[in-house]
């Protein structure tokens, strides 16, 4: 295992051995690194372990991505659009601090002051992503979603739900961004990561 591989992982268990024993439910959270992919999997087989595998996610990536030209002094947001996919694991994302600043939750109903959100997981039909992607197409907000087109129309990351295990894609065009920068680490542990790392040649 490489020293990007070893740093990355250090932070994933840290993960999984303090900040999430505050979640309030009954299973437990693990973080497993398997070949290219980033794979978050809940032990419980209950209901809610999507959800907790979904905000577990959403922890982890505001830890690998800088926002270059804004800051985040009054704390990160992740905005929601459409269905809320969290449930009682909200109560684990909702204020918690991440490279010292507060994680902020923001249901979002139109699609005004999107910019104002950091990261915007859409959670919505397939026929209102478009004009959900394309309302902040000319920002630095972070798209995401779980649709098979997300990446097509413009989005940054997709998640790949797989039973109670969470994986990702990500915008080649990532690579480009002057406005986003996210870490290397994040970047092998992509799916698509051959598809990335060829895109910067």
């Amino acid at each position: 295992m490489n020293r990007g591989f070893r740093s990355i992982r250090s932070v994933v268990l840290f993960r999984a051995n303090r900040s999430w024993r505050r979640l309030p439910v009954s299973s437990w959270l693990f973080f497993v690194l398997l070949g290219p992919g980033l794979c978050l999997m809940a032990e419980s087989g209950n209901a809610r372990s999507g959800a907790e595998a979904r905000a577990a996610f959403f922890l982890y990536l505001f830890e690998f991505v800088d926002w270059t030209k804004r800051d985040a002094e009054t704390g990160w947001t992740l905005c929601i659009a459409g269905e809320d996919p969290f449930g009682s694991a909200a109560l684990a994302l909702e204020g918690k601090s991440v490279r010292g600043r507060p994680l902020l939750l923001r249901r979002v109903k139109t699609q005004e002051n999107l910019r104002a959100c950091h990261v915007l997981y859409a959670n919505l039909a397939s026929s209102r992503l478009p004009a959900l992607v394309q309302a902040v197409s000319a920002t630095d907000v972070v798209v995401v979603g779980e649709q098979a087109e997300l990446l097509a129309l413009g989005g940054v990351l997709r998640l790949i739900m797989e039973g109670e295990r969470v994986s990702f894609e990500i915008n080649p065009k990532v690579r480009d961004r002057e406005d986003l920068r996210f870490s290397s680490q994040f970047l092998r542990l992509a799916r698509n990561y051959r598809d990335v790392s060829r895109s910067q040649h």
